[in-house]
């Protein structure tokens, strides 16, 4: 790159990072960006010794509303080698992120690795990684590409049963219902012996070991300082969910490359998700699961996929349009037959906040 482009990316870096804090590019360096909250002090200390022993050089942990001295104890336990950005209280994902890869660009990182304060790297991951991510970058350029390592709970289902077909459809999946698939979940509900061959998912049964996909979750993504400073930092207004998809489908809605690569596996200390459970349909999921308390995951969940759809992704608006007023008649529907006024009406709240673009953190929907 030329001394334009140098000083064009730098421009970009330093409005990414703010006015007044100089870049330290002095050397190379990968560091991990991790985000924790509540009491996961030991979920985030095994992440960050599998992280620092694997061949990141620093991490930065972003303190977003933990309940115990996070900068005091890491401190004394990592020394310089873990830097923290302190939030104050759980905002969410987004603007937990949002400040970790800015203070890692700030710190001078070439690249980054996200990661969730609950998955567990092996040396092995991260050299593959560094070689998936430069053989992308020889086809592409660094600014252009991004790996990510494979975590076997978020992404078999989005690589082997749909053939990528999840990860593909920017569609939200509350929006892509379907017939057959709430026929499949009526049978697996109530006749698990029926769900026979018709009801398989038709997906490939040797899946190659790297997939192109149009968005990643965060843990995992492994990219370039220039990457980010070509797409800018997550949107902090997603507040919980959807924040990562939107981020990282910025690179390929450029024309960039994002590929899951199934040869740098990444351990989970915890599985994502446990408050979900199966039910017969996703309307079924979505009225029933959490009463009261699992409002807040609920309404940011819809109302950030609403609008993912409707703004980034740019759907077509006519299929936008019956989607959604199918969605909306199904849950007022089931909402009355399951007596779930109240949670029917946090689901239609969302929808209308998403469509009107009215994101950030709703007071109404505090995070734990």
């Amino acid at each position: 790159m030329g001394a334009n482009g140098t000083q064009a990316l730098d421009g970009r870096a330093r409005s990414i990072i703010g006015p007044g804090q100089a870049l330290q590019r002095d050397r190379l360096m990968l560091c991990g960006v991790i985000v924790t909250y509540g009491a996961r002090k030991s979920l985030l200390y095994a992440t960050l010794q599998a992280a620092l022993g694997s061949g990141i050089d620093r991490a930065v942990v972003v303190d977003n509303g933990s309940r115990w001295p996070v900068r005091r104890d890491l401190a004394e336990d990592f020394a310089e080698r873990v830097d923290v950005v302190r939030l104050g209280k759980n905002a969410g994902s987004a603007p937990g992120f949002k400040a970790g890869i800015a203070r890692a660009l700030e710190l001078g990182a070439e690249r980054l690795l996200i990661l969730d304060d609950d998955l567990a790297l092996t040396p092995q991951t991260v050299e593959r990684l560094q070689r998936s991510l430069d053989h992308s970058a020889a086809r592409s350029g660094f600014a252009r590409c991004a790996v990510c390592a494979y975590r076997k709970s978020a992404m078999e289902r989005m690589i082997l049963v749909e053939g990528q077909g999840l990860a593909r459809a920017v569609a939200p999946p509350i929006l892509r219902f379907s017939i057959m698939r709430l026929l499949r979940g009526l049978v697996a509900h109530t006749r698990p012996s029926l769900t026979s061959e018709m009801f398989k998912a038709q997906g490939p049964t040797a899946p190659s070991e790297t997939s192109r996909v149009a968005f990643a979750p965060y843990g995992g993504v492994f990219i370039h300082r220039s990457a980010v400073e070509w797409i800018g930092l997550p949107d902090e207004r997603f507040s919980l969910y959807w924040d990562d998809v939107e981020w990282t489908y910025r690179l390929t809605a450029r024309g960039g490359s994002i590929v899951i690569d199934r040869g740098a596996p990444l351990g989970e200390l915890e599985i994502s998700h446990p408050f979900r459970k199966p039910h017969i349909s996703r309307f079924h999921s979505l009225l029933l699961r959490d009463a009261g308390p699992g409002d807040y995951r609920i309404y940011y969940e819809i109302r950030n996929a609403i609008y993912f759809s409707a703004y980034p992704a740019r759907r077509d608006i006519s299929y936008l349009g019956v989607r959604v007023a199918a969605f909306r008649l199904g849950i007022f529907a089931l909402g009355i037959a399951l007596r779930r006024n109240a949670r029917s009406r946090v689901i239609r709240e969302a929808v209308n906040d998403g469509l009107n673009g009215r994101l950030g953190y709703n007071e109404k929907y505090p995070l734990e």
